[in-house]
């Protein structure tokens, strides 16, 4: 459990995931990639390293602790949103791709490493409130890809 806890407590190691899941997505994008067994191989990898990260906090922090975490409960989300391609491993599924981009959204937790930047909190706050602006376009794309998966 102690080498787990090196691992996936260890910030700069989530961060290096994140940019490395961040280069396997954009890669994903082309169609000449996607195609590639290898990249799918190397995206469930990625799914299964932060479905480990957060059992390996949980259990450090408990439950409690762990969701009351803001960076946590946002990382909680997408992982959990993200993780439906696993299923794909074991049984023919419809294209769930779509979901995988909302991990990349993981990569503004990045940001908090950049303390030294002047104003970065008004910056983040910017941040925030454009998201809070595209939530209602964020679930009209999604609405729309379901309703394109299912006819």
């Amino acid at each position: 459990m102690a080498l787990l806890r090196r691992i996936f407590m260890n910030e700069w190691m989530i961060v290096a995931a994140i940019i490395g899941n961040s280069i396997t997505l954009f890669l994903m994008g082309f169609e000449s990639m996607h195609s590639l067994r290898l990249m799918d191989t190397i995206d469930h990898f990625f799914t299964l390293f932060f479905l480990c990260e957060i059992l390996v906090k949980v259990r450090t922090y408990g439950w409690k602790n762990y969701i009351s975490n803001s960076g946590n409960k946002f990382d909680f989300i997408i992982v959990v949103i993200s993780s439906p391609s696993l299923f794909e491993i074991l049984i023919d599924i419809p294209d769930i791709s779509y979901l995988l981009v909302f991990r990349l959204l993981r990569v503004f937790r990045i940001l908090r490493f950049m303390r030294f930047i002047p104003n970065i909190n008004s910056l983040m706050a910017g941040v925030k409130r454009g998201f809070r602006a595209s939530i209602f376009v964020f679930a009209a794309l999604f609405i729309y890809n379901i309703t394109r998966c299912v006819n």
